[in-house]
């Protein structure tokens, strides 16, 4: 039976979908899979325009598209575009103006708002009467309100989604005040390429091979931003400090300022210089790797590594469910998402213990196999079972039709 009201869905960041690149997958995906699979509700959805998509099909009667560049908008004054939607940047303004204008069209009777908390309060004064939920995507939302200010957002907006109960309990210990409806659905992973069968064995020799491992060696991996917030030069040391006791471990740090919005280079230089206490080629820093890459790169770790901070949270790490998807020995902070993540199938350790206990960790996992092993099995039995699109929209659709 098809759910007969109309709702749309608005990315308040700049993102297109249907995914129209080779780019990492993210909240792309975490979009465009789970309305896939809601066939029998109305969605539409209102994504970033961009030149690529003329070379795709996709349902235009489905998903709209506004553009940064709209010169009906871009002339506005500062002022007002601040009085109209709270937004100075132009190119912003643009870009959500063009969205309120396909809502009037559309008029629809629910509007999901992904990401952008000011772009769903106005949202909600532009269309009063339709019913709107905010689905945040991170883990420091608390720190984006004053008591106030959350007080009159939990009042304004109709329903919420959390991708962790973390956040929740945050929220809830700053304001003392919850929205009256949410639901805390945890993020799935896209599958990453293939390897076949037959290749397998081949691949992994040719990326051990690659990286200068050799049979005995245990691989301790981190891929992802290079930023303070991950508290790199925390795994750097703590490594340092294992590889003394265990000369068997290698450790690769994936990842490359240059391709991030704000880069820190500064801190990838001393990350590196850090490094040089060891032999060449125990730490090595690959730069940046494409999907087929990291895929090889996961068939031949052991240990996956993910120092999440407070002060940055975490919320669903891509790159701590893809190890697990992949059989990896997990370790990570109790920082945000991670916990709800592993659910008891890794090593969770306190952000102000890292120091202290992640070198032994890192011992005993490298010198365990049979302890590594079993860890890496119940992430991936986790993973497999849970972290699903087919899932996401079925909790999704609930929470929708609710």
């Amino acid at each position: 039976m098809s759910y007969k009201e109309k709702v749309v869905v608005l990315v308040g960041s700049y993102k297109t979908i249907p995914p129209c690149d080779s780019s990492y997958p993210g909240i792309v995906d975490l979009i465009y899979r789970p309305v896939e699979l809601m066939p029998d509700i109305d969605i539409k959805v209102v994504s970033l325009w961009q030149d690529r998509l003329k070379a795709i099909s996709f349902d235009k009667n489905k998903y709209f598209h506004s553009k940064r560049e709209n010169l009906l908008f871009r002339f506005i004054p500062y002022r007002i575009r601040k009085k109209i939607l709270g937004v100075g940047d132009a190119n912003r303004f643009c870009y959500y103006m063009g969205m309120i204008l396909l809502v009037q069209k559309i008029k629809p009777t629910k509007i999901i708002v992904h990401v952008d908390s000011g772009l769903a309060e106005k949202v909600k004064e532009f269309f009063p009467r339709a019913e709107v939920m905010f689905y945040y995507h991170g883990s420091i939302l608390e720190q984006k309100f004053n008591e106030e200010s959350w007080k009159e957002f939990v009042g304004r907006i109709d329903k919420f989604v959390f991708i962790c109960h973390d956040q929740v309990q945050k929220l809830e210990k700053k304001f003392g005040v919850l929205p009256k409806k949410y639901r805390v659905i945890l993020n799935a992973i896209p599958a990453l390429p293939e390897i076949s069968s037959d290749s397998l064995q081949q691949e992994r020799m040719n990326c051990r091979k690659k990286y200068g491992l050799s049979q005995e060696h245990v691989l301790v991996i981190y891929a992802g931003r290079i930023t303070k917030g991950k508290n790199l030069h925390a795994l750097v040391s703590s490594f340092i400090q294992a590889y003394r006791g265990n000369s068997q471990l290698r450790l690769i740090i994936a990842g490359d300022p240059a391709r991030e919005t704000y880069g820190d280079f500064e801190y990838f230089s001393t990350l590196k210089e850090l490094s040089e206490q060891l032999p060449s080629g125990v730490i090595q820093f690959p730069g940046w790797l494409s999907r087929n890459d990291l895929a090889r790169l996961y068939s031949v770790a052991d240990i996956a590594v993910l120092l999440s901070t407070p002060e940055e949270g975490e919320g669903n790490s891509l790159f701590l469910m893809e190890s697990m998807a992949n059989g990896l020995a997990c370790v990570a902070t109790e920082v945000g998402g991670n916990k709800e993540v592993l659910a008891e199938t890794g090593v969770l350790l306190p952000s102000e213990e890292v120091l202290s206990r992640l070198p032994s960790v890192l011992i005993t996992l490298a010198s365990d196999r049979e302890y590594r092993f079993r860890l890496g099995h119940a992430a991936l039995q986790r993973a497999r079972g849970y972290f699903t699109y087919e899932r996401v929209a079925k909790e999704l659709r609930e929470f929708i039709m609710s």
